[in-house]
């Protein structure tokens, strides 16, 4: 069954383009602060250590689940230029995460681009498991590749990658 979610047909805009990264851009002006949550929960996931097993979705904010089904990062969408509040800001759409103070999230504000991180799950969505049934040495090269035509390291790329079942509901 196809998935009729705002962000679901943004990333179909993105897979059906002849210059996904022009399409990309051209998705900003078409989200809302929850398509930025949902994918601001998917990043988040994949830079801090843990496991995380769902994700809960509002308008404007998020919260990641531990496996012992207990809230481990809570989280609100914001606009506004860079703050030294914002775990993760968007210097393309001026907004930012900010989390709660109650969780400890041990990361450093950490600046990206969300028409980026449209690319990244999109080919995540549409295209990693060729990736993944290649041989070893095959899939180790493809995987720089990619982190370097995404500008992410290759070890975020790889959490990006099995983080993407929090959200696979969405996309």
């Amino acid at each position: 069954m196809k998935n009729s979610s705002i962000l679901a047909s943004l990333l179909d805009e993105i897979w059906h383009s002849q210059t996904p990264q022009e399409a990309a851009n051209d998705c900003l002006a078409k989200s809302s602060k929850k398509e930025v949550a949902i994918v601001s929960a998917w990043y988040v996931a994949s830079l801090v250590e843990g496991n995380f097993n769902r994700v809960e979705i509002g308008e404007k904010d998020f919260s990641i689940f531990s496996n012992k089904n207990q809230a481990a990062i809570k989280c609100d969408v914001l606009d506004g230029a860079d703050n030294t509040n914002f775990i993760l800001y968007y210097d393309d759409i001026l907004m930012g995460i900010s989390c709660d103070p109650a969780y400890s999230i041990k990361i450093s504000t950490t600046k990206q681009s969300l028409s980026n991180l449209y690319q990244i799950l999109q080919y995540i969505r549409d295209h990693i498991d060729s990736v993944l049934m290649l041989p070893g040495n095959l899939r180790k090269e493809r995987f720089v590749y990619l982190s370097q035509k995404f500008g992410i390291d290759v070890l975020l790329l790889q959490s990006l990658i099995l983080n993407e079942k929090l959200i696979r509901e969405f996309i």
